[in-house]
């Protein structure tokens, strides 16, 4: 009798380790959308072999970079976690007759619960005989395949005759994921933002955007070329105008630093698409390192109807080229040595005094990548339009926010 009540003791000692060193372990997802979570470096075999890679390819880099990223660090952060893939396989104890068996999974923390905050654990069980039936995963294991399958199949299509011009209209239509977000108060315009469509529901743009506004004070546009041909674009249909049902904010929004200048918009109802108007990719599986690119693979495209040169707002869609430039010589070039961090890009414009100008706040960051076109940052701030030429525009950096953005489009289920 002493031994079964000693057995039991050491087993729920056992399953109070776990169950408090797992309340410390943060979740993720990784590219592919599998589950996830952070854990050092050496503990997770699969990345650690990739880093010891000799040669080490660009791509192998910027997968390591992603999955540094999406537990919120970066390489050159003390003891950065990587995101390791979750495994649900579990070791049993072989059961000792009169003495109850507990089951602990391999992965040592179980997933946590998809019903609600990340901090939610599901705890591992105890039996007195050994299950020969495993708990259906559904019950043990969140559905992270569910905000996968609510992105589009297809993405971030260019039309093949299509250039890379800077300064000029998009008059061939390559952008149509743009979204033109119209602002007004009391029937009066008073700002204009730029979106872009990620799915038919959901449309990414900057927090600062949003910040203050009631849902009614937003109409977004969606195919929209020309402003002053907006009433013909709605009758004959090749344009659409959606209401906002809902804005979701990055909760560590931080307005005088622009820090996480993110949020989505959710539609009220869904966008259909058409040749004018399909959603861009996310970098499931990419992220822009410009740590390691030349200039030609640091150059990305914005789109907006900003601030001209002759300080009107343009009344067309028009195209710019950036460069995007590294975080130390960003830092460098900032005013007050302002801190550059590892979820921010910084840009200059391809052309003396290009840049992205007012009136294009939300706008993406667009890189063309195996084929397809990419958001890989959005737009925060930049500098007076056309004032200056070694000033960078911040934009935050997509795939340091996708654990979120997936996240948000999984709990929101339309």
């Amino acid at each position: 009798m002493a031994m079964v009540v000693f057995s039991m003791i050491v087993s729920m000692l056992t399953l109070l380790t776990v169950f408090v060193r797992c309340a410390n372990i943060q979740s993720c997802i990784l590219q592919i959308g599998h589950p996830g979570r952070c854990i050092p470096l050496t503990n997770c075999p699969e990345v650690h072999k990739l880093t010891k890679k000799k040669p080490l390819y660009p791509s192998d880099r910027q997968k390591i970079i992603a999955l540094v990223g999406a537990c919120g660090g970066n390489l050159l952060s003390q003891n950065f976690k990587v995101c390791c893939e979750f495994s649900d396989h579990v070791t049993e104890r072989r059961p000792t007759k009169g003495l109850h068996s507990i089951i602990i999974p391999k992965s040592t923390c179980p997933m946590p619960n998809n019903h609600g905050p990340y901090s939610i654990i599901t705890t591992t069980r105890t039996t007195v005989k050994p299950w020969k039936r495993r708990p259906s995963p559904s019950t043990t294991t969140p559905d992270f395949r569910a905000p996968k399958r609510k992105l589009p199949t297809r993405c971030g299509i260019r039309p093949p005759s299509s250039h890379m011009l800077s300064n000029v209209e998009d008059s061939e239509h390559v952008h149509t994921w743009a979204v033109f977000l119209e602002i007004s108060r009391r029937e009066t315009i008073t700002g204009r933002c730029v979106g872009t469509m990620i799915t038919d529901r959901f449309v990414l743009t900057a927090a600062h955007c949003l910040h203050h506004l009631q849902i009614d004070d937003v109409t977004m546009y969606f195919g929209l070329l020309k402003r002053s041909d907006l009433a013909e674009c709605l009758n004959d249909e090749s344009c659409q105008e959606k209401k906002a049902a809902q804005f979701i904010i990055h909760a560590e929004y931080r307005v005088h630093e622009k820090l996480n200048d993110i949020a989505l918009i959710l539609t009220e109802d869904a966008v259909q698409t058409s040749d004018y108007i399909t959603p861009i990719c996310l970098p499931l599986n990419h992220t822009f390192d410009e740590s390691s690119a030349n200039k030609y693979s640091s150059t990305v495209v914005s789109f907006g109807w900003g601030r001209t040169f002759g300080e009107n707002l343009s009344d067309a869609k028009l195209v710019m080229l950036l460069q995007v430039i590294p975080q130390d010589e960003c830092a460098k070039s900032l005013r007050f040595n302002t801190t550059v961090l590892s979820s921010m890009m910084c840009t200059l414009g391809d052309q003396p005094g290009q840049d992205v100008c007012q009136g294009d706040s939300g706008a993406p960051l667009v890189q063309d990548y195996d084929r397809l076109m990419y958001v890989v940052g959005v737009v925060s701030s930049g500098p007076t339009c056309g004032m200056s030429t070694d000033i960078p525009g911040k934009a935050m950096r997509v795939s340091h926010y996708m654990n979120w953005i997936l996240t948000k489009i999984s709990r929101h289920r339309v």
